[in-house]
Order: C-alpha cells, then sequence, then structure tokens
C-alpha cells in the first residue's frame, strides 16, 4: 500500500472512530419528530455536510439533546447539566480530531475514555429508569453503528487487490 493511500485509510478509519464515539455516547436513534433540521442532517450522514454547524455542531448536539430529554424525560435541571457535558464532550473530541501528533490507535483509545467518560457522567445524573433506557438506546446505537461500518469496510475492500502492483 502507498503512503497516500495508508494517510487516506487512517483519515477514514479515524472519522469513523470519531462519528461513531459521538453517535455512541448520545444516540440518535430514531427520527426527530421536529423536521426543521432533520432531512438537511440526515442528507449528508452523521455530521456530514447538511449538519448545521459542520461535523456535527450545534444542530447535531441539539438534535441529540432533544431526543435525550424525550425519551429519557429529562427534568430541566438534567437537562442542563447533560447539555454541560455535551458540550465539553464535543470539544474534547474537536481537540483529539484536530490534533495531528497524535498516532491514530493512541486517538480511537482516547475517543473511547472521552465517551466513557461522558456516559458514566450522563449516567450519574439519571434515575434507575433512566439508567436502563440509556443503557437501551447505548445498545441500539451500536448495532447501528456496527452496521454501517460493516457496509463502509465492503467498499473500501476492492481496493486491496492494488497493493500487490
Amino acid at each position: 500500500m502507498h503512503k497516500t493511500e495508508q494517510t487516506i485509510m487512517k483519515r477514514l478509519a479515524l472519522l469513523a472512530v470519531l462519528a461513531l464515539s459521538g453517535l455512541m455516547a448520545f444516540s440518535t436513534t430514531t427520527r426527530a419528530e421536529d423536521t426543521t433540521n432533520a432531512p438537511a442532517h440526515r442528507r449528508g450522514g452523521p455530521g456530514g455536510p447538511g449538519a448545521p454547524g459542520g461535523r456535527g455542531g450545534e444542530g447535531m448536539m441539539k438534535e441529540r439533546m432533544d431526543k435525550m430529554a424525550t425519551e429519557l424525560n429529562l427534568t430541566e435541571d438534567q437537562k442542563t447539566k447533560v447539555q454541560a457535558i455535551m458540550k465539553d464532550t464535543g470539544e474534547k473530541m474537536k481537540a483529539l480530531r484536530d490534533d495531528t501528533t497524535t498516532a491514530r490507535e493512541d486517538k480511537m483509545t482516547k475517543a473511547k475514555a472521552i465517551r466513557d467518560d461522558s456516559n458514566t457522567q450522563i449516567k450519574a445524573l439519571l434515575t434507575d429508569e433512566q439508567k436502563t433506557k440509556f443503557d437501551a438506546m447505548q445498545k441500539e446505537n451500536e448495532e447501528r453503528m456496527k452496521k454501517w461500518r460493516e457496509g463502509q469496510g465492503g467498499e473500501k475492500k476492492p481496493a486491496k487487490p492494488e497493493d500487490s502492483k
């Protein structure tokens, strides 16, 4: 594999990991009833070109927050605290994404740690019933992302025979 191809593959893998981490942290598995920004967001995929604010941004964070607030029936106090956690998580993920000195594998490890910390902080705010729903949302999102990754992996495989040139 040429160095350029390796770099592209690393960037694609990192992008997939970061997209997964954001989605796993705050599940967006069901379609929002509010369609004011959903179609543009969905058109480009998670954090795609149609997403308000680019790579997820404010629009995607608001959508995740609204979904969590509705599905978990969050109180106003919980909403405020979860929103602060989500903002902090987003800032950490952006800093990690922008870091050009850290190896891909290390970024993946750090992204998982950021996700896990975020989920721990959020779960600490929830009632037992909300925790159960939150866990179900996370599991559903993991399944969806697994299917997405499998689909993405299948598209990349034809490039491998070129390695032997």
